[in-house]
Parts: C-alpha cells; structure tokens; sequence
C-alpha cells in the first residue's frame, strides 16, 4: 500500500465513522509530529518558543469549513421546508406529477448528487444531500400509494416501503461510507421492526390491548440494545446511539412494572457500568435519572401510604442528592480521567 492509498484508506475510515479526526491527530502526536493545543500532555522537548504544529493548522482550516458546513446544513432544512409548504399550499394545481417531481424526483436527484460529490473535501454537502433525499422519498412514498390507490397506512404497504428505503440508503452506506447514512438506514430498519411486529399482533386477533403495550415495550428494549451496538460501531454516532439506545431500555424498563421492578435495578447497575466501560457521560446521567425515577415509582407504590409522604419526600431528597454525588464521583474517577 503507498502513500496515496494510505490516506484514501485512512479518509474512508473517518467518513464511515470508525475513527474520528482527532484520533488522527492523536496518532501524529504520538508520532512525534506535534502537540494539538491545550493537549492535557507535556511534550518531551518543550522549548523556549512556539512552533505552529499540525493540528493548529487543522483546526484554523476547519474553521471557514465549519461555517460553510453550518450554511449547508441550514440550506437543507430549508430545501425541506419550502418544499413541504408548496405540496401542501398548492396541492391543487401542482398535480400529481408536480408532486411525485417534488418529493421522489428530488430525491432521487440528491441521493444522485450525494453519490456524486463523495470526495472527502465535500463531505458534509454529500450528507446534508443525503439527508434531503431520505426526508423526501417516504413523503414520495406516500403521494405515490394514495394515487395507485394503496392505503399506506397498512402495516404490509408501510413494511414494504421501510424495506425498501433501507436497502436503498444501504447500499448508499457501503459505497460512500457516509456516517448520516447510518443514522438513516438505522430509522428506516426501525420503522420496519415496528411495523413487522404491530402487522404480527393484528394478524394474530384476541390479544388484549395490555399485551400489545407489553410485547411493544420489549420489542423497544431488543432494538435498543441495537442501537447501543451501533453506537459502539460508530464513533461519529456514538455519543447519539448510547443516548438513545439507553433511553429506550430504561424507558420501556421502568413502564413494564410487576415483578420486573426487580429485575430492573439490574438493568439501572449494567447502565452505570456501561458508562464507565464505554466512556459514556451521557450514558450515567441518564442511568441517574432513570435510578431517581425508580426510587420515587417505588416508594408510591410500596412505602408512601404506609410512612407517609412528608417522610417519603425526605428520605427521596437524601437519596437524589447521594445519587448526584456518586454520579459526579464516577464521572470524575472513571470516565474524565479516561477520556483525558
């Protein structure tokens, strides 16, 4: 491999999300190219002077990048917007073909010119195109069904529809490596799962409403345990998939109730080792807020009528108050230390 392939490889390994830039600079650093500023790390030979390093440069190059990125980003929500209230404030006249050309024939056009610009100095303009066409096509989707009269509310239509964008934006993933591709491809497999699972349920007949809530609340459970995986994946992503993977098993936790009240302190102490294990602050300030919210539904429950509420809210306020602090201690002793 020489030189020229080596930083192709190094740049698709960005894009995809399996190292970040400053991993990058990191390894330079390491290899004796510089010191980025305010590195936590003395250098071995400080001198007397300063001496612009790489990273410095770096970062003062990412900064007209950065405001053109914003202006990218804000383009595209607004490519969105307009286009959402011209459908709908002339839904009339436009037509059928005015409304199939502005929602699949857009898409199709940016998802063209995403691919298109996949150098690594267009990166975020291929995202930000990306994006647009992942908004529109399901918007298509739909425009499309009502017009060949399939109802797309049925969970077969919406199954199929899910599948397809998934696949689509897929094999967009596996050519460009592109990180909102992952983002994209992960909702579209969920709105699938989903769908699967509630066309199951109405399929099968004589299910109670309560037994719909709760396979619901564990089918939410197995996906976001994907989420955390893909998280894991993806250090581009990471920081969002730990958060809403984490959501999702301790929300739909502390719903099911019963016997698994138990059982979930486990899940709230694998949160709290899973910060720690994974780096992950967002991850223990969710499981804390989870832990409070477990303590107050079991103390209403179980302890309030029979001690009262006054001493109930006192013993609740001393327990938030040590959680906030064991909280801080582990932030401070596992994770910041860590990520220094």
């Amino acid at each position: 491999m020489n030189k020229q392939e080596t930083i192709a490889f190094i740049e698709r390994q960005v894009q995809s999300g399996v190292i970040t830039r400053e991993e990058v600079i990191n390894l330079h650093v390491l290899g004796g190219g510089g010191m980025p500023s305010g590195s936590p790390v003395a250098p071995v030979a400080p001198m007397s002077y300063s001496v612009p390093t790489a990273a410095t440069s770096v970062e003062a190059d990412n900064k007209p990048r950065d405001l053109v990125n914003t202006f990218y980003g804000i383009g595209g929500v607004i490519v969105v917007i307009g286009i959402i209230i011209l459908i709908v404030q002339h839904w009339m006249e436009i037509g059928f073909m005015g409304h199939i050309l502005l929602t699949l024939g857009i898409s199709l056009v940016t998802y063209i010119s995403a691919l298109i610009f996949n150098r690594p100095e267009h990166d975020k303009l291929s995202q930000v195109f990306f994006t647009i066409s992942a908004a529109l096509a399901p918007m298509g989707a739909v425009i499309l069904c009502d017009k060949a009269g399939i109802t797309f509310s049925t969970w077969s239509v919406q199954i199929t529809t899910a599948l397809i964008l998934f696949v689509v934006y897929l094999a967009a993933f596996f050519v460009s490596r592109k990180s909102i591709l992952v983002f994209v491809s992960t909702a579209f497999a969920s709105w699938a799962y989903y769908a699967i699972i509630l066309n199951v349920l109405q399929n099968a007949g004589g299910i109670m409403m309560n037994d719909w809530a709760l396979i619901m609340k564990w089918a939410t459970i197995i996906i976001s345990f994907c989420y955390l995986v893909i998280g894991n994946r993806y250090a581009t992503l990471r920081d969002f998939y730990y958060n809403v993977g984490t959501i999702g098993i301790l929300g739909a936790g502390i719903m099911i109730g019963g016997f698994f009240d138990v059982v979930y302190i486990a899940f709230l102490f694998a949160a709290f080792y899973g910060s720690v294990y994974l780096k992950s602050r967002g991850m223990l300030t969710l499981g804390a807020m989870f832990l409070i919210a477990h303590i107050i539904k079991i103390t209403s429950e179980h302890f309030a009528d029979s001690i009262g509420w006054p001493i109930a809210l006192v013993f609740i306020g001393f327990l938030v108050i040590g959680i906030g602090y064991g909280t801080l201690w582990i932030n401070r002793r596992y994770i910041s230390v860590n990520a220094a």
